[in-house]
């Protein structure tokens, strides 16, 4: 990630969900190794964010504004 720009984790960049969460839940997020990057809160549940998984022109999975990278 850029670090002189914002971006919100859109689904189109996920490539997996592990766990159990809610919508509002603070969730970890990890690179493709599993190694963890950062933190943020989540604008879906488990089940609706596996639904949108490298879904083009979704909605963020986790908002730039609720979002911690290490």
């Amino acid at each position: 990630m850029n670090d002189n720009k914002v971006a919100s984790l859109l689904p189109i960049g996920v490539t997996s969900i592990e766990g159990d969460f809610e919508k509002g839940d603070v969730i970890e997020i990890c690179d493709s190794e599993g190694k963890r990057v950062g933190y943020g809160i989540s604008q879906y549940n488990n089940n609706e964010a596996q639904e949108h998984v490298s879904e083009k022109n979704g909605r963020a999975l986790i908002h730039y504004d609720y979002m911690f990278i290490e």
